[in-house]
This record gives C-alpha cells, structure tokens and sequence, in this order.
C-alpha cells in the first residue's frame, strides 16, 4: 500500500546503498533521510523505483523491515515494498496473527497456514507479491518478531498445506473469537 508523499523517513543504523532503475549506486553513511515525490537522495534526483539495501535491518517512519526496501511513484504517493524472503516475512506475520504466547504447535498451525495462504495468493500484477495488512495477512516486520513465533516458522520450514497437488489457499480469520461464518457465505465457494 502507499504512504503519502509529504514526507516519508528511512534511516539505516549501518552503511546503506540507493540504487535507482537506471542503476545509479548512491552509497550512504548511517542516518535518516526524507523521501518525498522528487525521490531525491544526497542531493540527486534518482528514477523511480529505487531501491535501498542494509545489513541492518531499514527503518520506515519509525517500523524496521528486514530485507531491502524499493520506493516507488503510485500517481501521488510514494509506495514502498518491503522484499524479504519467505521466512523472514512468517517470522513477521505468524506474531501479527496469533499471540506469540499461544502453544507452540499453535503457532507452528499458524505459520504452515500463512506460508500457504502466501504462496498461493502472489499478486500476478503490480510491484509486490501480497498486501501487510488485512487484506492478504498482517506483516509487522522486525517489530512483530517473537521468539516463540520464529521457531515456529524454522520448524515448519517448506510445510505448506496441498490441495488437489496445488498449494492450498488457507484463509483464516484471526480475531473470530472461534467462531466464523461459512466460506460459501463469506466468499461465494
């Protein structure tokens, strides 16, 4: 989804790189900066999208995100996309879905669901793969991280739920309280 253009911040507690879509490399010492609509960085204009890569994890208007981050123009937002891999993404959902204090094969349910629900349901379009919020699954980045969750996903490394030989597309609802609706109700199958 896309942030306003008024005045995003990235920062990198460690030596970061932008590199733009003609491949202009602008390499930047540890620190903040502001994006706005001009994508300017170091005093050059650089063409969207751009991408921006640490060993540290970067920073958006205060939320760490592991991986690297390309910004991008969406008419009159900057939109920016978190690319990290699969499991550095459950280790930053399964806590955003389920209490990170829920038993163990709990949370190991919740995160062969979310890997499977991730796999099968990839944008075929656009600049991202799925959204971070409801509308796919809630991503937290860094800040979500728990323990307990992130050895749930290393435990069930490449376990997704099959269907008919495909990846299953596992939807769930995560603050139901137990109870929901019939699919057919809710999604016509």
């Amino acid at each position: 989804s896309g942030i306003a253009i008024s005045g995003m911040s990235a920062s990198s507690s460690a030596d970061w790189t932008a590199t733009d879509a003609t491949g202009h490399k602008t390499e930047l010492a540890p620190g903040k900066l502001t994006l706005t609509k001009a994508l300017v960085v170091g005093g050059t204009p650089l063409a969207p999208p751009v991408t921006f890569a640490s060993a540290e994890p970067l920073v958006v208007d205060g939320h760490p995100y592991r991986g690297s981050l390309v910004v991008a123009l969406d008419g009159k937002q900057v939109e920016v996309v978190d690319i990290v891999d699969l499991q550095s993404y459950l280790d930053g959902v399964v806590p955003a879905e389920m209490p990170s204090k829920w038993p163990a094969e709990a949370l190991k349910a919740q995160a062969v669901a979310a890997r499977s629900y991730a796999l099968a349901n990839l944008k075929k379009t656009g600049g991202f793969d799925v959204y971070g919020d409801g509308r796919d699954q809630v991503y937290g980045g860094v800040a979500a991280e728990s323990p307990t969750a992130s050895a749930a996903v290393d435990a069930t490394k490449g376990v997704v739920v099959l269907s008919g030989g495909k990846v299953a597309d596992t939807r769930f609802f995560s603050s139901s309280g137990g109870r929901t609706a019939s699919a057919a109700d809710a999604l016509g199958t």
